[in-house]
């Protein structure tokens, strides 16, 4: 599963058909058991709700539509009460700590390979499934280049990182894009 912002009031969902076959959905034979598929969505929802700030009673929209032969798209919409858009929640961060999100663990490590000309090697990693959180601090993080890297690869993650650290797993405590780039992990 991949999971990303797709705009302000927006995030795009990627799974794979067998992420779908193992909770009893089959869209290729269009076959869905309910009590399995109910309790997915429902978790998915949940954690859309939990990792992007959101209070777990918001409304949604989805829009499903197939993306290739294996995979399916989501375009989750927030909404007010009335049933306009809502835009996500930000949590404020200083500007010189920053939370970044990636859906895949590749993408993580390709971010901290292509950083590394900036000199960007401290940071913690913890892993929230389904994403990897990196926080760094103490670096100046108004470099446009460097943002510019961090949008191909993952996203600002507008969660509290005190959550991040109660819910997470601490992968790598400290230098953790260093340790990417001497392969220790």
């Amino acid at each position: 599963m991949e999971m990303y912002t797709w705009s302000e009031d927006s995030i795009k969902v990627i799974l794979t058909n067998q992420e779908l076959n193992n909770h009893g959905i089959d869209f290729t034979e269009e076959i869905l058991t309910t009590g399995k598929a109910e309790a997915f969505f429902t978790s998915l929802f949940w954690m859309i709700a939990r990792h992007f700030s959101l209070d777990p009673t918001t409304q949604l929209d989805v829009e499903i539509f197939q993306r290739t032969v294996d995979t399916i798209s989501m375009i989750v919409h927030f909404l007010e009460e009335d049933g306009s858009r809502s835009t996500l929640p930000r949590v404020k961060q200083h500007h010189n700590e920053q939370l970044f999100r990636f859906s895949l663990k590749e993408d993580l490590f390709a971010f901290a390979k292509r950083t590394a000309p900036y000199g960007v090697t401290g940071g913690t990693i913890y892993h929230w499934k389904p994403f990897y959180y990196l926080y760094v601090e103490g670096y100046p993080f108004y470099q446009e280049k460097w943002l510019a890297l961090l949008e191909e690869y993952g996203e600002r993650a507008h969660v509290d990182i005190d959550i991040v650290r109660a819910q997470g797993e601490t992968i790598v405590p400290q230098q953790a894009l260093l340790k990417i780039l001497q392969q220790e992990i």
